[in-house]
């Protein structure tokens, strides 16, 4: 509520226009209720178009880390079909400093020390988090002080989350001013670091990895090895999350993946497999980590596992009840008439492709649109993170 106060107000005063997002994750029984009650109160108080945002995931399996890649999945279709270019979020000090003590634990890296930046690009979107200076319990005074109507949220008391957990434990430690100043001056000296590694990994990135159109990866191991260990890291954490999304990598993880690939060693990783061939090392999504079958009901873009950016459109102009899903083992056989085309292309590669079906009739694999029989749908391979820094994480 607090940051649409804010923003709202200085749009007006700016004659800017707001448009307002409240997402409801659909893993509480009443949480589109509540989405809709915030809706309400920011449609009366500020006359801004608002949309509550719905997700999908199931109820009793639902991670922190799945919610999030929803949430962001769901605003930035939002954003692109609104034509929105900035995207204001929540996220404030507390957050911040949860974040880092949780990857301390994990052994994380610098990048990951460094948390979340005031701006940042995303997905063609700026990001923007203006109360990344204030605590939790500082937005709390506020919004008692302006009277806001708020809506407390019940899972923040649920500490079988981690986070929660941390916070309970920790909040009068979080909210010394001593602590504060020390914390922030840790991380722009953080920050400063990492953009000197980022610099480098971002002059590497165009003349030691290839991006093929299938939905993988190779890189150029002479050169990845003439890296320092901290670039070597950063490089790979990048791709490995442009391959499978948002997901952790402990730095012992990453010294593990670099060894075996020096002696060719076949490795799977956070949701991908790594092979060498010769001078290369080919990075491919695991099959069996694919997303599940997702209805395609809405003609919006949308990334589907992270890596294809496609357009369902035009398959919906024409058939109604159709899937997208993993092309898997059953759909590969279905390939006789590219047998000949892909006979070099890896079968984990094949079998990750994304595929839109009719029941059991393979309507059309995206990044092969266009080939005889198959249905045209619009389909690139845009990995979202290479090129964008890699403090995404809530």
């Amino acid at each position: 509520m607090l940051l649409t106060h804010v923003i709202a107000t200085w749009a007006k005063q700016q004659n800017i226009e707001v448009h307002a997002f409240t997402v409801d994750h659909g893993v509480r029984t009443h949480s589109l209720y509540e989405s809709h009650i915030v809706a309400r109160w920011l449609k009366r108080l500020y006359d801004i178009p608002v949309e509550v945002l719905r997700g999908t995931l199931p109820l009793k399996t639902v991670s922190m880390s799945q919610a999030r890649q929803m949430r962001y999945d769901l605003l930035f279709a939002a954003c692109r079909r609104l034509h929105i270019k900035h995207l204001c979020l929540g996220h404030h000090l507390t957050d911040q400093i949860e974040t880092f003590y949780m990857r301390y634990e994990k052994g994380s890296g610098l990048q990951g020390l460094a948390g979340m930046p005031f701006s940042q690009s995303m997905a063609g979107i700026n990001l923007i988090r203006p109360f990344l200076h204030i605590t939790r319990e500082e937005i709390l005074e506020k919004v008692m002080d302006l009277n806001l109507p708020h809506i407390n949220e019940p899972t923040n008391q649920n500490t079988t989350y981690t986070r929660n957990a941390f916070r309970h434990m920790y909040t009068e430690v979080i909210q010394g001013t001593q602590f504060r100043k020390r914390f922030l001056k840790n991380q722009e000296s953080i920050r400063y670091k990492v953009s000197l590694i980022d610099q480098t990994i971002k002059d590497f990135l165009e003349k030691i990895v290839q991006y093929h159109p299938l939905g993988f990866l190779r890189i150029q191991l002479t050169l990845f090895f003439g890296l320092n260990v901290q670039a070597q890291h950063g490089i790979l954490k990048r791709l490995l999350r442009a391959m499978h999304g948002f997901h952790h990598i402990k730095e012992s993880a990453l010294q593990r993946v670099c060894e075996k690939m020096q002696v060719a060693e076949k490795q799977t990783v956070s949701g991908c497999i790594i092979v060498v061939k010769k001078e290369w090392a080919i990075i491919m999504r695991e099959p069996r980590s694919l997303p599940l079958p997702q209805i395609l009901a809405a003609e919006d873009p949308f990334f589907w596992d992270n890596r294809f950016f496609i357009d369902p459109s035009a398959a919906l102009h024409v058939y109604s009840g159709i899937t997208i899903h993993a092309l898997g083992k059953t759909g590969v056989k279905k390939l006789k008439e590219f047998r000949r085309l892909l006979r070099h292309i890896p079968a984990y590669v094949l079998e990750s492709l994304p595929a839109i079906w009719h029941g059991d009739q393979l309507l059309s694999i995206p990044p092969l649109s266009g080939r005889p029989g198959q249905l045209a749908i619009q389909c690139a391979f845009m990995p979202r993170v290479i090129d964008e820094k890699l403090y995404m994480e809530f």
